[in-house]
């Protein structure tokens, strides 16, 4: 069976290899995207409220966790975000998010790309 597009740009992505020239003279680079596609600032909050957490809860994927269902969570919390424009949710949010995806029902699976963000716009 063939790979996809997406396969096989994934797949080249994630390996770290160079496999084509920037477009235009002023196109990034493939490191320089990933040094300016991050927000420092948010991932140190993000990590300070995590390390808290590890007290609290326990470690990210340690055995014998107790499972919730987290997205009805996420859901108030995005809500509440909307509500008061606070930015502490957003950081929960995140944080809830890998702690789904590293920890929830899901595992095992295979993270699939919706199709919807893979066509360049003019």
């Amino acid at each position: 069976m063939c790979k996809t597009v997406r396969e096989w740009l994934r797949e080249h992505v994630e390996s770290g290899f160079q496999w084509f020239e920037p477009v235009e003279a002023s196109m990034p680079t493939l490191a320089e995207l990933q040094q300016s596609e991050r927000c420092y600032e948010f991932e140190r909050l993000r990590l300070n409220r995590k390390i808290i957490g590890a007290f609290r809860y326990g470690l990210l994927g340690a055995d014998g966790k107790p499972q919730w269902d987290r997205v009805p969570d996420m859901i108030r919390r995005l809500k509440e975000y909307q509500r008061d424009s606070n930015a502490e949710h957003l950081l929960d949010v995140a944080n809830i998010c890998e702690c789904e995806f590293v920890e929830g029902d899901h595992l095992g699976v295979i993270p699939q790309d919706d199709g919807q963000h893979t066509e360049v716009k003019p």
